[in-house]
């Protein structure tokens, strides 16, 4: 696992998926630490834990919208995981779930009891 200050990121065995945790509060400060985390190479997939921050401003709103473009425009490339409810609330005004899978937050056009997302970092 490498860490990158208040950001730890590892590969999949298969170099096909990064995944990325942060660990601070995701804000404008960050910026340089998740550009170089995220931004290395083209992965397949990206995995981004949230679990370690309770807080996130609209940098970082920016930030994941980059790594969206950076991926390809593909919703499902990336995943954004162990939300907390004030960030995921902030998710969901944001209408992140039209461009991020979101564990907790509804897809566009689904209710949470249709699919559950589950993923074990």
């Amino acid at each position: 696992m490498g860490f990158i200050g208040r950001i730890s990121k590892f590969e999949s065995a298969d170099k096909n998926t990064l995944f990325v945790r942060v660990h601070s509060r995701f804000d404008f400060r960050l910026q340089r630490e998740f550009r170089a985390a995220c931004h290395v190479r083209r992965y397949r997939r990206y995995v981004i834990d949230l679990g370690g921050i309770d807080c996130i401003d609209s940098a970082a709103l920016g930030m994941l919208m980059l790594l969206y473009r950076h991926a390809g425009e593909d919703r499902r490339a990336i995943a954004l995981i162990q939300c907390g409810s004030e960030v995921l609330e902030i998710l969901r005004i944001a209408r992140f779930g039209q461009f991020f899978e979101i564990a907790g937050l509804d897809a566009p056009g689904e209710r949470s009891e249709d699919r559950s997302l589950c993923f074990a970092v």
